[in-house]
Protein backbone atom coordinates (compact mmCIF):
# COMPACT_ATOMS: atom_id res chain seq x y z
CA UNK A 1 0.00 0.00 0.00
CA UNK A 2 1.39 3.28 -1.26
CA UNK A 3 1.93 5.93 1.46
CA UNK A 4 -1.02 8.76 1.41
CA UNK A 5 0.37 11.83 0.29
CA UNK A 6 1.36 15.07 2.08
CA UNK A 7 -0.86 17.16 0.10
CA UNK A 8 -4.57 16.64 -0.16
CA UNK A 9 -7.61 19.20 -1.21
CA UNK A 10 -9.24 21.03 1.45
CA UNK A 11 -13.33 20.23 1.22
CA UNK A 12 -15.25 18.22 -1.10
CA UNK A 13 -16.03 21.10 -3.18
CA UNK A 14 -12.23 21.18 -4.10
CA UNK A 15 -10.82 24.81 -5.28
CA UNK A 16 -7.34 26.02 -5.43
CA UNK A 17 -6.02 25.77 -1.95
CA UNK A 18 -5.01 23.19 -0.69
CA UNK A 19 -3.78 21.84 2.78
CA UNK A 20 -0.75 19.93 3.71
CA UNK A 21 -2.13 16.28 5.57
CA UNK A 22 -0.41 17.03 8.63
CA UNK A 23 -2.52 20.54 9.17
CA UNK A 24 -5.41 18.30 8.88
CA UNK A 25 -4.32 16.12 11.05
CA UNK A 26 -3.07 18.37 13.81
CA UNK A 27 -6.59 20.66 13.12
CA UNK A 28 -8.69 17.71 14.36
CA UNK A 29 -6.56 16.81 17.55
CA UNK A 30 -6.19 20.34 18.37
CA UNK A 31 -10.11 20.07 17.71
CA UNK A 32 -10.32 17.37 20.71
CA UNK A 33 -7.93 18.87 23.10
CA UNK A 34 -9.73 22.60 22.91
CA UNK A 35 -13.36 20.54 23.09
CA UNK A 36 -12.18 18.41 25.93
CA UNK A 37 -12.68 15.29 24.37
CA UNK A 38 -8.40 14.94 24.97
CA UNK A 39 -8.10 15.87 28.76
CA UNK A 40 -4.43 17.69 30.60
CA UNK A 41 -2.46 14.74 31.55
CA UNK A 42 -4.10 12.33 29.02
CA UNK A 43 -1.88 10.66 27.05
CA UNK A 44 -2.31 11.25 23.03
CA UNK A 45 -2.93 7.76 20.96
CA UNK A 46 0.28 6.45 19.48
CA UNK A 47 1.33 7.54 16.63
CA UNK A 48 0.66 3.37 14.62
CA UNK A 49 -2.88 4.01 16.43
CA UNK A 50 -3.49 7.75 14.61
CA UNK A 51 -2.13 7.19 11.41
CA UNK A 52 -4.53 3.66 11.43
CA UNK A 53 -6.98 6.08 12.49
CA UNK A 54 -6.72 8.74 9.54
CA UNK A 55 -5.14 6.56 6.94
CA UNK A 56 -1.88 8.52 6.84
CA UNK A 57 1.92 7.84 7.25
CA UNK A 58 3.52 7.59 10.40
CA UNK A 59 5.37 10.87 9.09
CA UNK A 60 2.19 12.75 8.76
CA UNK A 61 1.47 11.77 12.46
CA UNK A 62 4.62 12.99 13.32
CA UNK A 63 4.45 16.09 11.66
CA UNK A 64 1.06 17.17 13.24
CA UNK A 65 1.99 16.15 16.75
CA UNK A 66 5.15 17.93 16.42
CA UNK A 67 3.01 21.38 15.91
CA UNK A 68 0.79 20.47 18.62
CA UNK A 69 4.09 20.55 21.21
CA UNK A 70 5.40 24.05 18.95
CA UNK A 71 2.09 25.09 20.20
CA UNK A 72 2.39 23.70 23.53
CA UNK A 73 -0.74 21.78 23.41
CA UNK A 74 0.64 18.84 24.24
CA UNK A 75 4.36 17.89 25.92
CA UNK A 76 6.35 14.59 25.08
CA UNK A 77 7.57 12.89 28.08
CA UNK A 78 10.96 10.69 27.19
CA UNK A 79 9.66 7.18 26.86
CA UNK A 80 6.39 7.25 28.22
CA UNK A 81 4.64 9.24 25.57
CA UNK A 82 2.87 12.41 24.45
CA UNK A 83 0.43 14.16 27.08
CA UNK A 84 -2.47 17.00 26.58
CA UNK A 85 -1.15 20.20 28.51
CA UNK A 86 -3.82 22.66 30.29
CA UNK A 87 -5.39 25.21 27.80
CA UNK A 88 -5.33 28.67 28.88
CA UNK A 89 -8.37 29.72 30.69
CA UNK A 90 -10.26 32.19 28.21
CA UNK A 91 -11.33 31.73 24.43
CA UNK A 92 -12.37 34.73 22.57
CA UNK A 93 -16.76 34.44 22.27
CA UNK A 94 -19.62 35.82 21.43
CA UNK A 95 -22.77 35.85 23.63
CA UNK A 96 -25.89 35.74 22.34
CA UNK A 97 -29.88 34.86 23.46
CA UNK A 98 -32.44 33.55 21.82
CA UNK A 99 -35.15 30.52 21.63
CA UNK A 100 -34.67 26.92 21.83
CA UNK A 101 -37.83 26.45 19.15
CA UNK A 102 -34.51 28.07 17.02
CA UNK A 103 -32.16 25.68 16.93
CA UNK A 104 -33.76 22.86 14.68
CA UNK A 105 -33.14 23.66 11.13
CA UNK A 106 -36.54 23.91 9.94
CA UNK A 107 -37.18 21.51 6.17
CA UNK A 108 -35.16 18.73 7.05
CA UNK A 109 -36.15 15.00 7.57
CA UNK A 110 -34.61 12.10 9.51
CA UNK A 111 -33.35 9.46 7.22
CA UNK A 112 -31.19 7.56 10.17
CA UNK A 113 -31.51 6.58 13.67
CA UNK A 114 -28.96 5.04 16.20
CA UNK A 115 -30.50 4.37 19.60
CA UNK A 116 -27.42 2.61 22.27
CA UNK A 117 -28.80 2.66 25.19
CA UNK A 118 -26.59 1.94 28.68
CA UNK A 119 -23.48 2.62 27.23
CA UNK A 120 -20.47 4.38 28.97
CA UNK A 121 -21.08 7.73 27.77
CA UNK A 122 -17.66 9.76 26.60
CA UNK A 123 -15.78 11.89 29.98
CA UNK A 124 -16.45 14.89 29.49
CA UNK A 125 -20.00 14.42 28.46
CA UNK A 126 -20.58 12.60 31.88
CA UNK A 127 -18.66 15.73 33.41
CA UNK A 128 -21.72 17.81 31.72
CA UNK A 129 -24.46 15.54 32.92
CA UNK A 130 -23.15 15.59 35.97
CA UNK A 131 -23.63 11.78 36.37
CA UNK A 132 -21.71 9.83 39.23
CA UNK A 133 -22.57 6.61 36.63
CA UNK A 134 -20.90 7.20 33.14
CA UNK A 135 -23.15 4.95 31.43
CA UNK A 136 -26.47 6.35 29.38
CA UNK A 137 -28.27 6.89 26.46
CA UNK A 138 -27.18 8.02 22.92
CA UNK A 139 -28.97 8.17 20.34
CA UNK A 140 -27.74 9.55 17.01
CA UNK A 141 -30.00 11.13 13.89
CA UNK A 142 -28.86 11.99 10.11
CA UNK A 143 -30.89 14.50 9.13
CA UNK A 144 -31.03 15.56 5.27
CA UNK A 145 -32.53 18.34 3.07
CA UNK A 146 -34.05 16.69 -0.04
CA UNK A 147 -32.05 13.82 -1.17
CA UNK A 148 -28.90 15.31 0.23
CA UNK A 149 -27.49 14.79 3.96
CA UNK A 150 -27.49 18.03 5.89
CA UNK A 151 -26.42 17.38 9.17
CA UNK A 152 -26.24 14.56 12.26
CA UNK A 153 -26.64 15.15 15.76
CA UNK A 154 -25.95 12.74 18.90
CA UNK A 155 -28.22 13.52 22.01
CA UNK A 156 -26.64 11.97 25.09
CA UNK A 157 -28.49 11.46 29.11
CA UNK A 158 -28.88 9.34 31.60
CA UNK A 159 -29.79 5.62 31.47
CA UNK A 160 -32.81 7.00 33.49
CA UNK A 161 -33.88 9.07 30.72
CA UNK A 162 -33.21 6.95 28.36
CA UNK A 163 -35.61 3.92 29.52
CA UNK A 164 -38.65 6.34 29.35
CA UNK A 165 -38.33 7.09 25.21
CA UNK A 166 -38.81 4.25 22.85
CA UNK A 167 -37.73 4.01 19.78
CA UNK A 168 -40.69 4.44 17.15
CA UNK A 169 -41.16 8.10 19.22
CA UNK A 170 -38.03 9.76 18.40
CA UNK A 171 -38.83 9.46 14.00
CA UNK A 172 -41.73 11.60 14.88
CA UNK A 173 -41.58 13.92 18.52
CA UNK A 174 -38.99 16.12 19.05
CA UNK A 175 -36.62 15.26 22.30
CA UNK A 176 -37.68 18.12 23.80
CA UNK A 177 -41.47 17.41 23.38
CA UNK A 178 -40.50 13.72 24.59
CA UNK A 179 -38.63 15.21 27.65
CA UNK A 180 -41.73 17.45 28.88
CA UNK A 181 -44.38 14.06 28.39
CA UNK A 182 -42.15 12.20 30.57
CA UNK A 183 -41.96 14.70 33.16
CA UNK A 184 -38.61 16.31 32.63
CA UNK A 185 -39.12 19.62 32.09
CA UNK A 186 -36.72 22.24 30.35
CA UNK A 187 -35.67 25.26 31.85
CA UNK A 188 -33.02 26.53 29.51
CA UNK A 189 -30.26 25.20 27.41
CA UNK A 190 -26.49 27.12 26.53
CA UNK A 191 -25.47 26.55 23.17
CA UNK A 192 -21.24 27.18 21.71
CA UNK A 193 -21.27 27.06 17.87
CA UNK A 194 -18.23 26.45 16.64
CA UNK A 195 -16.30 25.95 12.84
CA UNK A 196 -14.23 22.55 12.51
CA UNK A 197 -12.83 20.22 10.23
CA UNK A 198 -14.29 16.79 9.51
CA UNK A 199 -12.80 14.06 11.04
CA UNK A 200 -13.02 10.58 9.93
CA UNK A 201 -16.27 9.15 11.48
CA UNK A 202 -18.22 12.78 10.78
CA UNK A 203 -16.81 12.99 7.19
CA UNK A 204 -18.28 9.35 6.94
CA UNK A 205 -21.72 10.44 8.35
CA UNK A 206 -21.51 13.59 6.39
CA UNK A 207 -20.73 12.43 3.27
CA UNK A 208 -17.69 14.19 3.07
CA UNK A 209 -13.84 14.44 2.42
CA UNK A 210 -11.68 13.79 5.18
CA UNK A 211 -10.71 17.45 6.64
CA UNK A 212 -13.71 19.13 5.05
CA UNK A 213 -15.11 22.16 7.17
CA UNK A 214 -18.12 21.99 9.08
CA UNK A 215 -19.93 23.33 11.55
CA UNK A 216 -20.86 22.14 15.11
CA UNK A 217 -23.21 23.29 17.40
CA UNK A 218 -23.23 21.93 20.86
CA UNK A 219 -25.86 22.12 23.47
CA UNK A 220 -26.91 21.17 26.95
CA UNK A 221 -30.39 21.16 28.29
CA UNK A 222 -30.93 21.73 31.94
CA UNK A 223 -34.39 21.84 34.20
CA UNK A 224 -35.34 24.64 36.19
CA UNK A 225 -33.36 23.83 39.34
CA UNK A 226 -30.17 23.80 37.31
CA UNK A 227 -29.97 20.14 36.82
CA UNK A 228 -28.02 18.86 33.73
CA UNK A 229 -30.57 16.73 31.16
CA UNK A 230 -29.25 16.53 27.60
CA UNK A 231 -25.74 17.14 26.07
CA UNK A 232 -26.49 17.74 22.01
CA UNK A 233 -24.00 17.73 19.57
CA UNK A 234 -24.87 18.79 16.03
CA UNK A 235 -22.11 19.18 13.25
CA UNK A 236 -23.54 20.74 9.78
CA UNK A 237 -22.19 20.20 6.43
CA UNK A 238 -20.25 24.00 5.83
CA UNK A 239 -21.65 23.94 2.15
CA UNK A 240 -25.48 23.48 3.06
CA UNK A 241 -25.80 25.14 6.41
CA UNK A 242 -25.95 28.91 7.00
CA UNK A 243 -26.66 30.57 10.72
CA UNK A 244 -28.49 33.45 10.91
CA UNK A 245 -29.31 35.59 14.08
CA UNK A 246 -31.43 38.82 14.04
CA UNK A 247 -29.55 41.39 16.15
CA UNK A 248 -31.20 44.29 17.91
CA UNK A 249 -29.41 47.85 18.69
CA UNK A 250 -29.67 47.21 22.69
CA UNK A 251 -27.36 49.45 24.27
CA UNK A 252 -24.64 49.95 21.54
CA UNK A 253 -22.09 51.90 23.54
CA UNK A 254 -21.25 48.54 24.64
CA UNK A 255 -20.41 46.81 21.23
CA UNK A 256 -16.70 47.02 20.24
CA UNK A 257 -16.12 48.74 17.21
Amino acid sequence: MSEPTDQMTLGSTGGPFRSPLYQKVFSILQQRIVDGHLQPGEQLQTEEELAEEFNVSRATVRQAVGELVARRLVSRKQGKGTFVRPLPEHMLGQRLTGSLAEVVPSGTKIVSLDVSRDVVLPQRVARLLALDDPKGCVIRRTRAMGDQIFGVTTNYFSSRIGKLIRDEELRSESLVGLFEANGFHIGWGEQVIRSELADVSVADWLDVDFGSPVLVAERVLFDPSGQPLDVVQSWYRGDRYEYRVRLTAGSLADVAT
